[in-house]
């Protein structure tokens, strides 16, 4: 590690979703040295800045990009009667209500500080970020963007020829009927691709092919 100083884990004091702390472990167990990351939906830089902490810790030399309007999502600009109508439960309301949703990007790079040599944010639409990389040039994408079935499938067509033959696609939410309906899209105009899943309440998956059976999984798969 050079004798840089590892960063304890600081990840848990932001606000935000994050629960696929063993897929990104994988990642960078499955990945060495020159390897290129890409998450794609940061929102306050909780995932985010779980990955460049282990990242750092590691000592490997990984880039890793997080790519995001930093805008939200339409479910976090509803207002309070909105919120009502379309939230079900009133724990999701009472989130909903008190998310602190202005200056959205100020946050996130207040909350990266400690790992900012890290994170390269890419404040872009996901779909026009991808244009910014080569084909077959990306290790690891993580896809935890906006969750209706159109932008899940605009995100697997923008950004799955951006992967290398041996790189790794995940995403989170395979609960959401939005997630399931876009990856089922793209797997009938685009080709299958086999998947495996964590097995908490929100499922992440991950695109598994010939290369990673048998080798990729985590203590959830």
């Amino acid at each position: 590690m050079d004798g840089q100083e590892k960063i304890d884990h600081f990840y848990f004091t932001l606000q935000g979703w994050f629960n696929y702390a063993d897929v990104y472990d994988m990642a960078l167990s499955w990945f060495g040295n020159g390897s290129h990351f890409v998450e794609i939906g940061s929102w306050k830089g909780r995932s985010s800045c779980y990955m460049a902490t282990n990242i750092h810790n590691s000592g490997k030399k990984i880039k890793f990009d997080c790519v995001d309007t930093w805008k939200g999502s339409w479910e976090h600009n509803l207002s309070d009667e909105e919120i009502d109508t379309h939230m079900g439960t009133e724990s999701l309301r009472w989130i909903m209500k008190n998310l602190k949703k202005k200056n959205l990007f100020k946050q996130f790079t207040k909350n990266i500080e400690p790992v900012k040599h890290i994170i390269n944010p890419v404040k872009m639409e996901s779909v026009k970020a991808a244009r910014l990389y080569k084909d077959k040039s990306i290790d690891f994408i993580m896809i935890d963007g906006a969750h209706d079935g159109d932008n899940m499938y605009q995100d697997l067509k923008a950004w799955m020829p951006k992967l290398k033959k041996t790189g790794v696609m995940a995403g989170d939410d395979f609960q959401e009927k939005g997630v399931r309906e876009g990856i089922k899209r793209y797997a009938n105009e685009e080709g299958d691709f086999g998947m495996a899943f964590s097995s908490n309440l929100c499922p992440a998956w991950i695109r598994v092919d010939k290369t990673m059976k048998g080798k990729w999984g985590t203590p959830l798969l």
